[in-house]
């Protein structure tokens, strides 16, 4: 275990569900015991967590609902800030909307000509985000869509609370969106330049051509500052591209070169100011998205398939797909931790010394292997390695989720000295 003032992060739990890789880990923003996991057997799946035991307790998953749809592999999800709703994205070329509590697709967003690879919430909730193999990045209105069908007759009843002289009785579907328009713009619920799509188609705008990528967009991601509206962006032409929204005329705020190979994941610190970045070439990039400038490349040893910062600790967290058998240990900022596994790795970093301070891996794989040796020796087999493929802390900061492609999401957790 680890040092007495220091944490220590073990295995408490695994979840499955899923027939195929998990692709995907969303966790709730005000909930750390609800997340949800998209998979290539085309579903996503809703999960709610509990603790067993007291000292060193487990963590226990409940599949509490199936959410079916897609038809074909779910590429990626999010949850909304209020935890309501869900979003995921598909091979199929599509984007749907979730109801969590009811499990119903709300709304299937359509535009993209060919799969979709990535999805994402604004920390708003006023649009949504998503990468295609078209080469195209593309900007969805949400106003419309939450504000008609779920909150229009809350927002007028807030109005006319203040204007009880306002008209009432609108003769019209389009007069009683202009109506609701002007209340939006009067209690202050929608900026400047959001009226246009209140009425119209959920698109908002595509950021392709000559300043979008010129091949498959594979992540995107919002900005947690809710007031820059910023989106990064990265694809399998080597560049991270990052977006300023309000700006109308030219979008692209800064064009980021420096990978070698196809980029697969790209992540933003929790305050803004920072990106990370990595893929094939198996180097890690962290950017200031303030200047546009590098200011670190750190080597991973192998390609990086997700990357992810910590809510509240300033470690960011890339997945590897490469292997070490040997057991290691954990010396994070003022803190020492211990921990073993093997197979795909999950490596944690020290942003302040740009030092590696970590990797963890899982023995669940070395057990699985010594069950299953035979007694003869027979013709060599070489089992597919279990590679993990997405990740996902909880808002807490305490909770780190890795999905693997085994179908399983494993549950690693800081342990306090006093817990």
């Amino acid at each position: 275990m680890a040092e007495e003032q220091g944490e220590s992060i073990e295995n408490q739990g695994i979840l499955s569900g899923h027939t195929s890789w998990v692709t995907s880990i969303a966790a709730a923003p005000d909930d750390s015991n609800t997340i949800i996991t998209g998979s290539r057997d085309k579903t996503i799946a809703v999960w709610k967590l509990s603790k067993k035991g007291q000292k060193r307790p487990q963590i226990e998953g409940t599949l509490v609902r199936r959410l079916n749809g897609h038809n074909h592999i779910v590429s990626a999800v999010d949850i909304s800030a209020d935890g309501l709703h869900a979003l995921s994205s598909s091979w199929d070329g599509t984007i749907r909307l979730w109801n969590l509590q009811s499990g119903d697709c709300r709304h299937i967003f359509q535009g993209h000509k060919r799969d979709v690879l990535s999805c994402a919430f604004s920390v708003d909730n006023r649009q949504i985000v998503s990468g295609s193999m078209d080469k195209s990045v593309r900007v969805w209105n949400m106003l419309s869509f939450f504000f008609f069908k779920k909150d229009k007759k809350e927002i007028l009843k807030k109005f006319f609370k203040k204007k009880r002289n306002f008209f009432l009785n609108a003769t019209s579907r389009r007069e009683e969106k202009k109506k609701l328009c002007f209340a939006l713009f009067y209690l202050n619920v929608v900026r400047k330049g959001d009226s246009k799509s209140l009425g119209g188609s959920q698109e908002q705008r595509s950021l392709e051509g000559n300043e979008g990528h010129r091949d498959w967009v594979s992540c995107v991601q919002f900005s947690p500052n809710a007031e820059e509206r910023v989106v990064v962006s990265c694809g399998r032409d080597k560049i991270v591209k990052v977006w300023d929204l309000k700006d109308d005329r030219s979008p692209l705020k800064h064009t980021l070169v420096g990978h070698t190979g196809c980029v697969n994941s790209v992540t933003v610190s929790p305050d803004g100011s920072l990106c990370a970045s990595g893929g094939k070439d198996g180097v890690a990039m962290l950017w200031d998205l303030l200047e546009g400038k590098e200011l670190s490349s750190l080597k991973a040893g192998g390609e990086i398939n997700d990357l992810c910062f910590s809510p509240n600790r300033y470690w960011y967290i890339l997945l590897l797909l490469f292997f070490i058998t040997f057991l290691c240990s954990f010396l994070f900022p003022f803190v020492l931790m211990l921990c073993g596994a093997v197979g795909s790795e999950i490596k944690i970093w020290d942003l302040e010394t740009k030092e590696e301070v970590g990797v963890i891996k899982n023995l669940e794989r070395i057990e699985q292997q010594q069950q299953q040796q035979p007694e003869k020796k027979k013709k060599k087999k070489h089992p597919l390695p279990i590679l993990c493929t997405s990740l996902a802390w909880s808002h807490d900061g305490k909770t780190l989720f890795a999905g693997y492609s085994d179908g399983k999401v494993r549950i690693w957790s800081l342990i306090s000295p006093r817990e």
